[in-house]
């Protein structure tokens, strides 16, 4: 099955996380309504790591299966629709075809995180 890699990024201030939650919203809730409407059905994503409420992500990995028979996803019209169809704390930066049985979870090689405290008084 033809894959896509979506390289996303995101505010997390407004979500209670990664993974999808009903009645919650979630980045991957966001993500996936607007691949429905996209591609007229919900899709079958997986990302390479999820996080929790309120976190940020800057190079977010998506993995998208692309069912037989959608004939050829133009990547660059896939990024302009989600661009038009997300909200503004969800980005997409990049979307490229990935080799067939790419899986953003089970192919990521390494994860990077940046742990920010702050010392002082209370800042916004």
């Amino acid at each position: 099955m033809p894959a896509l890699r979506l390289d996303i990024e995101y505010d997390g201030a407004d979500f209670v996380g990664w993974a999808e939650q009903p009645g919650m919203r979630t980045v991957e809730g966001v993500l996936r309504d607007a691949l429905d409407v996209v591609f007229r059905e919900r899709p079958d994503i997986r990302v390479a790591g999820r996080t929790d409420a309120g976190v940020h992500a800057t190079g977010q990995v998506v993995s998208l299966a692309v069912a037989e028979g959608t004939g050829d996803i133009d990547p660059t019209r896939l990024y302009l629709s989600l661009a038009g169809l997300l909200p503004d704390d969800v980005a997409v930066r990049r979307v490229t075809t990935a080799e067939e049985g790419f899986d953003a979870r089970a192919d990521a090689t390494s994860r990077v995180y940046d742990y920010r405290v702050l010392v002082g008084p209370r800042s916004p």
